[in-house]
């Protein structure tokens, strides 16, 4: 009987072993299989998060690009003819953001130091005398390439040569009366920004934007 009941308590001791190692394997198999999840899971944390650095950037980036400024200027014969709303109204139709208007009387010095570059050319004196001959109206917009695109707006600098559509192609027939000044440059436009308009000007966010750009 002894020897019986030793044969079976071992067997009894085996079995719980089985149990034990079994169970031990199976902890192992789940830690296992959960580690490649979680490896999953930071990957696909480091993808989604990587996009999104990555879109905001881009965002970020179109947003500053949607800044650049330009400077246009009606013109003592646009001013007389009673043309700003017609030459306002374009650059808001087309959805640039207004930025700063003034209307003023320049002074010959103002004058003389916005068109330096034209300073040795013989049709000058003629050009600072006309710009004096009435009150200007000065603008700044904003938005996706405003430079390049304001000229397009405005047309050619003879009137002649402007396309249909345009400000100068509707509206005037001589370069010497062609209605308005556009910024040929960025470098430029800010320069003639700070130049009429020394205080600065408005710098807001404009809650339609979404509705103009991507």
């Amino acid at each position: 009987m002894a020897g019986k009941e030793l044969f079976y308590a071992a067997k009894s001791n085996l079995r719980i072993f089985q149990i034990c190692i079994y169970l031990l394997i199976l902890v192992a198999f789940f830690k296992g299989a959960e580690n490649p999840c979680k490896t999953q899971t930071a990957a696909q944390t480091s993808f989604v998060s990587s996009s999104c650095s990555s879109s905001q950037t881009k965002s970020n980036s179109s947003k500053m690009s949607n800044q650049e400024r330009t400077y246009i200027m009606v013109k003592p014969d646009g001013v007389e003819r009673g043309l700003v709303g017609r030459i306002l109204t374009r650059f808001e139709q087309k959805g640039y953001k207004l930025c700063s208007l003034q209307m003023m009387q320049p002074s010959k010095s103002l004058l003389e130091e916005h068109y330096k570059d034209l300073a040795k050319k013989p049709f000058f004196p003629g050009l600072i005398k006309y710009m004096s001959s009435a009150p200007v109206v000065g603008m700044v917009w904003a938005g996706k390439d405003a430079v390049k695109t304001g000229r397009k707006i405005l047309g050619a600098t003879n009137p002649l040569d402007s396309e249909p559509g345009t400000i100068r192609g509707d509206y005037c027939i001589d370069v010497s009366q062609n209605l308005c000044h556009g910024s040929d440059s960025v470098e430029s436009a800010e320069r003639e920004i700070s130049l009429w308009f020394p205080a600065g000007v408005c710098d807001y966010q404009r809650k339609y934007d979404s509705f103009i750009y991507e």
